[in-house]
C-alpha cells in the first residue's frame, strides 16, 4: 500500500511502483497515474486537506477506509496538538 499526494512523492516512488504487481495505491487526483500492477484509488487529497496537510488528510482517509485503527483516535490526537490551531481537521473528516 502506498499513498502519494505530491509530484515529488510520485517521482520518488516511480521505481517501486513500476515493479509492483499487487497492492493498492492511493494517489491525489491531480497527479498522473503511473503504469503499475496495483489497484489505484484517486482522491482529491490536496484539495480537501490543502497542499500543506494533504499527507495527514490522506493518512486519515486511508485509515477510515481500511479500518486498521480508529480515525477518531488519531483525530483526537491531532485536535490536541498545535496543528489544530491552524487547520480544522474535524470539519474535513466529517466527509470521510
Amino acid at each position: 500500500m502506498m499513498i502519494i499526494t505530491s509530484a515529488d512523492g510520485l517521482d520518488f516512488s516511480m521505481t517501486t511502483l513500476s515493479n509492483k504487481d499487487h497492492g493498492e495505491l492511493y494517489i491525489d487526483e491531480s497527479l498522473a497515474v503511473p503504469e503499475t500492477g496495483v489497484k489505484i484509488l484517486r482522491h482529491p487529497f490536496r484539495e480537501k486537506g490543502t497542499a500543506r496537510y494533504a499527507a495527514l488528510y490522506s493518512l486519515m482517509f486511508y485509515l477510515s477506509h481500511s479500518q486498521v485503527f480508529s480515525v477518531k483516535a488519531l483525530l483526537d490526537q491531532v485536535k490536541s496538538s498545535k496543528i489544530s490551531e491552524r487547520f480544522d481537521f474535524g470539519i474535513i473528516f466529517k466527509e470521510i
